[in-house]
């Protein structure tokens, strides 16, 4: 079945590629919504590009695509690539990558959705990150390019940031001691490497909080991946999340909040094997379904590759 959205667009003042689409919610019926475009400054068959890195909103209705974008698959720098986020009516968003060939005729989406962004080309010198006076010997990729910052306290690799603890009955972890920048979940393991089942989780925009029932030694580990997809809710006692809708081959964990930041405690999780395609490429993932004990508003992440 065909998935996604719709989008009205006028967008780019500059002549590119048409692509042009019927796009398809998971039931069948025409997608509502809004859509968000970003991209870096390029260069292009000598054209110069500029960037628009807040991302222009274009309303999604009744299912028409028609969109005009300048071409990229060939830009410098390599590996540029548009960033597209939905926001569904019916709750949910998602985030898709367009690279867009060079050609000379209308196409559909499928022709420039991505499963992931091409991995830009470059190469940094050790004499760049350390030099007397950087901040520290950590690299962060902002929208205007790399610069050197103060590694965190725990250690953050590829998505993961890891806290000690020593006895502990509650811990906070403000934002600007994790750095991760992409939504995340937690994870606690004693210090014999096992499992800990925390009291009570709280996200907020500043942080997380974790707190146990009793004191706890061992290890917080803050963990976001390449993939994302976050489902919305309003007083439900289960919620459906199709794999046509998140998009995720590999889901690898599901984190659903309250909307005070309130990690919901869930009742049964059900994972069916489905189909989905992606850049038309097709492949295998799961439909989830969750079950909450009473009425629950707030909403389920699911996180994977």
């Amino acid at each position: 079945m065909k998935i996604l959205l719709l989008l009205l667009v006028s967008v780019c003042s500059f002549a590119g590629v048409r692509i042009q689409d019927t796009l398809y919610m998971p039931n069948g019926q025409r997608a509502n919504g809004t859509m968000t475009i970003s991209w870096p400054s390029f260069t292009v068959n000598s054209k110069e590009v500029a960037g628009n890195p807040s991302g222009t909103v274009y309303q999604i209705r009744n299912g028409v695509l028609n969109v005009e974008l300048e071409p990229n698959d060939a830009a410098l720098p390599t590996g540029t690539y548009y960033t597209v986020r939905f926001a569904w009516n019916t709750g949910g968003t998602s985030t898709q990558f367009w690279v867009v060939p060079t050609v000379a005729f209308t196409i559909p989406i499928s022709a420039v959705r991505a499963s992931h962004p091409s991995a830009p080309q470059f190469a940094v010198s050790v004499s760049q990150i350390l030099p007397a006076g950087n901040v520290g010997d950590c690299m962060v990729r902002t929208l205007t390019g790399w610069f050197p910052r103060q590694c965190p306290g725990g250690g953050e690799v590829s998505g993961q940031f890891i806290k000690e603890i020593d006895s502990v009955i509650s811990v906070s972890i403000p934002a600007s001691e994790h750095g991760l920048t992409r939504d995340f979940y937690v994870q606690v393991y004693g210090e014999d490497g096992s499992p800990v089942e925390p009291e009570d989780i709280i996200f907020t925009e500043t942080g997380v909080t974790v707190t146990f029932a009793v004191a706890q030694s061992g290890n917080i580990v803050l963990r976001s991946l390449p993939s994302e997809f976050q489902f919305n809710f309003t007083s439900q006692t289960s919620i459906s999340i199709p794999a046509e809708s998140h998009l995720i081959r590999s889901v690898m964990a599901v984190n659903c909040r309250e909307t005070d930041g309130e990690v919901v405690q869930t009742g049964a999780i059900n994972f069916t094997p489905a189909p989905i395609s992606i850049g038309g490429v097709f492949g295998q993932s799961v439909d989830i379904s969750i079950s909450f004990a009473i009425p629950q508003s707030g909403s389920c992440v699911v996180f994977g590759e």
